[in-house]
């Protein structure tokens, strides 16, 4: 599964009736619901074909020894998050540190363009490294649903489990966005306008110009390169004034966050479940302790890709400087092979350059079966003028519609409108303080929107398969962040 899209062999996915009966009990809050409803909805369509009750996988076959090594270091991973939440945390941190200061050392060492193409392919596999860091805090995923449970079994209400997700700590991400929101308080009150080579700008682009607008491709300048962006942003929070109210209203759910694990304790307690209090105190008190490094993976695996960035582009400076590229930038339009070729790159680089314009106008399905069907979505039941997705954050906001397909567009937006895009990264989270609410294409309960929209107490909606192309820019929208329903009220002026 990528980014929300899964290619299947549909002849080979399902053998058995136990594995049918396994998908049609998946947990629907997954990373995108609306792919696993439409994986559902493909596999009862084609069920007959599917399901073939004399052929049987056998399981041994299918598990390769290096999956098995993945398999048990992601279990030891898990359960060591689950016996230690703050060691996990700590440990989850100071791995992904390790990695990027043995990769820096070893970048000192390279001098020709063969030793710096070989760094890649000894260290490709220090990415999956980077995304399995998030495995120690994995566990924390499930202890509001957990507690929910425990809940529901003796009180009527579970709504305060809303104020335990807000304002989480140790999330390198939201983090960013305060210190940004610091930096234009700061600089407001000094009469001041940001510039690149300020120190405390300086500071900040050390720690976090590594990130860019699309995190996972090496190809797009990070913020080091062109801090256009975090200015802009400064100077837009400054215009607005509203950079104390953003500071305030995170404090303020740190503190609402607390108050209701307490609440849910005590209330727990009175109704004679002393020994289920203290559990859903101490899950609860585990989520907010670990949760917050579900970011920290991105975070180590946007700078692997940014050390690879800098050295494929010194690699760029050699070609250029042979005669064989135009600009260092041209680098990322031909592949290593091409590179040892030896030969002239021009061509290749404008051929590739348009094949990437157009293959960004593309969009992806979510099902792409082996017998050359796509799928786009899953079948929902919509009313008039509404759309519908998955419910990821609650509660219910009227606004103006603003669509976006990338961050640095942000300055479109004011206070209070409706973010409308087809997905959003850690480069969007300081935009979310603008925002009255979200409504995604992509996602559900656990990708990054939501997990942030919830942090920020915005009601959103995902999954909402045709958003940016079915919402108008301006159109005035209702988004109702418990049900999943969009509703489509009128035009407003842009």
């Amino acid at each position: 599964m990528l980014g929300g899209r899964i290619f299947i062999d549909i002849t080979d996915f399902m053998r058995t009736e136990k594995s049918w009966e396994k998908l049609k009990k998946n947990n629907p809050a997954d990373k995108d619901p609306v792919t696993t409803r439409a994986l559902l909805q493909l596999v009862q369509r084609s069920k007959e074909e599917l399901v073939n009750p004399r052929e049987r996988v056998r399981v041994g076959r299918l598990i390769s020894y290096r999956l098995t090594r993945i398999l048990l270091s992601a279990a030891v991973k898990y359960a060591y998050g689950k016996v230690s939440p703050f060691k996990a945390r700590e440990k989850a941190v100071r791995l992904g540190e390790k990695i990027i200061q043995e990769l820096k050392e070893e970048r000192k060492t390279l001098q020709t363009v063969e030793e710096k193409l070989g760094f890649f392919q000894r260290h490709g596999s220090k990415l999956f490294e980077g995304f399995g860091i998030v495995l120690y805090v994995a566990a924390s995923s499930t202890y509001i649903e957990k507690t929910r449970k425990i809940m529901k079994e003796h009180l009527e209400d579970t709504s305060l489990l809303q104020e335990v997700e807000k304002s989480v700590p140790h999330s390198v991400t939201t983090e960013m966005g305060m210190e940004i929101l610091e930096l234009a308080k700061s600089y407001d009150q000094r009469g001041k306008r940001p510039q690149a080579r300020d120190p405390e700008m300086v500071r900040f682009l050390e720690r976090y110009g590594h990130r860019a607008s699309i995190e996972l491709e090496v190809g797009v300048p990070v913020w080091r390169e062109d801090p256009r962006y975090v200015l802009d942003l400064i100077n837009t929070y400054i215009d607005n004034q509203n950079y104390q109210e953003g500071i305030d209203k995170f404090n303020k759910g740190k503190e609402e966050a607390e108050a209701a694990i307490q609440t849910i304790k005590r209330r727990l307690e009175e109704q004679g479940q002393p020994r289920k209090a203290r559990k859903a105190e101490k899950l609860l008190k585990d989520f907010r302790e670990m949760f917050g490094i579900r970011e920290q993976s991105k975070f180590f695996v946007r700078h692997f890709l940014t050390i690879f960035r800098e050295i494929l582009m010194e690699v760029g400076e050699a070609l250029v400087q042979q005669g064989r590229i135009e600009e260092k930038e041209d680098i990322f339009y031909v592949t290593t092979e091409d590179i040892r070729s030896g030969g002239d790159l021009e061509k290749k680089v404008k051929e590739n350059r348009e094949q990437y314009r157009l293959d960004l106008q593309r969009t992806a399905p979510r099902l792409l079966t082996s017998t050359g069907e796509s799928i786009y979505s899953a079948n929902m039941e919509v009313g008039e003028n509404a759309l519908v997705g998955i419910p990821v954050s609650p509660g219910v906001y009227e606004g103006r519609a603003r669509i976006l397909s990338s961050p640095e567009e942000g300055s479109k937006l004011e206070k209070g409108d409706i973010l409308i895009t087809a997905g959003t990264n850690p480069a969007w989270t300081p935009l979310f303080l603008k925002l009255g609410a979200l409504v995604m294409e992509t996602g559900g309960p656990i990708s990054h929107g939501s997990v942030v929209a919830r942090e920020y107490g915005l009601p959103a909606v995902a999954g909402v398969a045709g958003a940016t192309s079915k919402i108008k820019e301006g159109q005035r929208v209702r988004i109702n962040g418990e049900s999943g329903q969009v509703e489509l009220m009128g035009l407003v002026h842009p």
